[in-house]
């Protein structure tokens, strides 16, 4: 058989499927690829973020567990998509897995086959485990495999972000189109049997973190150092998806250009940061923001971290400039906030905790009564102590301490 052959023995993708109730995979597969044939800003949004462009008259159709001829019963793609512009087809088969469920590298192996040998564009594969940008997978496969196929993924929250962040949009053909996604929206927003967000670090994260404050030699080979990097990067994925739906605006993960294009160089750049630094750091890009957003976690001192900047306002005195960024930050709670200020000529930077600042704004002038401050970090330090080294405390607290910074000071900077 053929792939078109394939294709027309296939059953179409169904807003309602009709499937057991334990079928939760096969359900939200067939509703989320019903709404992206249907929705075209959903669909453009998408399938963007892979490179892949569709226009208003592309005809995009949608697949359920299409069957292979090759394929066991248990082994079959969960979805196929195909678009047509012009004369351009383009395809891609889908996996998906739901709630806990991880990828298998040996079934994605196999589908990554199938797609060499029928002449498959890409394979898509959409689970809850987190990755910093689409290009990147959580499966390591074979470099054979990817030649000549593209592999993309997508988690399940980063659908359900696109699609909240296109709510208020004005780009809908129809009434019809955004009641659709709406609905998208309310299933994967009350289905925590299908998506589900970042909640815990590794099992060795406690005594990883342990051995850490107590000195022990963390040799370069310690596998925990790879676990700790990786659960790491799918937080940080997490907490930019989650950051995204509460602004309305896309957030992402900055990386340099080597570490997008090679996912194990960054983990591994990473890992010997935190083999030498104890220390686990991020970049999240904000579009319009007066900065990028840094975050870290500090394993010896048992810290979390979120800093921005902002250039001082011209024109005025030391000590008004200073005023003028604590009039920005109105709202932030005194506690576990410091105030840097940068000065010209090679001076020092100047720090005080936003309480001192609030009853002294001289106190960050110090000895450059001379000089006029030319940008500002602030940053909040929060100590953990022993949920630290908590498995769930340490990401629930990592979670509250970037939103709440965002929220608070973060947005607030100009």
């Amino acid at each position: 058989m053929n792939l078109q052959e394939i294709i027309n023995a296939s059953i179409p993708a169904r807003l309602f499927p009709i499937v057991g109730d334990s079928s939760l995979e096969r359900r939200a597969v067939s509703i989320f690829l019903s709404v992206l044939a249907r929705v075209y800003p959903f669909r453009r949004e998408l399938l963007g973020s892979i490179a892949r462009r569709v226009g208003v008259r592309s005809r995009v159709d949608v697949y359920e567990e299409v069957r292979f001829p090759s394929d066991e019963q248990n082994d079959r793609p969960d979805g196929l998509i195909r678009i047509q512009t012009g004369n351009n087809t383009w395809t891609a088969l889908l996996e998906a897995k739901v709630d806990t469920t991880e990828l298998d590298r040996g079934q994605i192996e196999s589908y990554l086959r199938i797609d060499r040998e029928y002449r498959i564009d890409a394979l898509i594969t959409i689970s809850n485990q987190f990755v910093p940008m689409p290009t990147h997978s959580p499966v390591n496969v074979s470099g054979m495999l990817t030649k000549s196929v593209d592999m993309f993924h997508w988690s399940w929250s980063f659908i359900l972000t696109h699609a909240t962040m296109l709510q208020n949009s004005e780009d809908f053909e129809s009434e019809d189109q955004k009641y659709l996604l709406d609905e998208l929206i309310r299933y994967f927003g009350d289905d925590r049997r299908s998506l589900r967000f970042f909640e815990m670090m590794h099992q060795n994260w406690k005594s990883f973190v342990t051995n850490v404050q107590s000195n022990a030699v963390i040799k370069k080979s310690d596998p925990h150092l790879e676990e700790t990097v990786s659960d790491w990067h799918e937080e940080i994925r997490d907490i930019s998806l989650k950051l995204s739906r509460k602004a309305q605006i896309p957030i992402s993960v900055r990386m340099s250009a080597k570490h997008r294009a090679d996912p194990r160089r960054h983990l591994a750049d990473d890992v010997a940061i935190l083999a030498k630094n104890y220390e686990l750091s991020a970049n999240l890009n904000i579009p319009n923001a007066a900065s990028n957003l840094d975050i870290s976690a500090n394993l010896k001192n048992a810290t979390v971290t979120c800093s921005m900047s902002t250039n001082a306002p011209e024109n005025s005195r030391a000590v008004t400039r200073i005023k003028k960024l604590l009039e920005c930050i109105i709202e932030a709670d005194d506690k576990d906030v410091f105030v840097e200020v940068y000065w010209p000529k090679g001076s020092k930077a100047t720090q005080e905790s936003l309480a001192i600042a609030r009853k002294d704004p001289e106190a960050l002038v110090a000895n450059n009564k001379s000089l006029l401050p030319i940008g500002f970090r602030v940053k909040l330090v929060k100590h953990l102590g022993g949920r630290f080294s908590s498995r769930k405390k340490f990401i629930q607290e990592l979670e509250a301490a970037v939103v709440g910074y965002y929220e608070n000071i973060g947005e607030n900077l100009i």
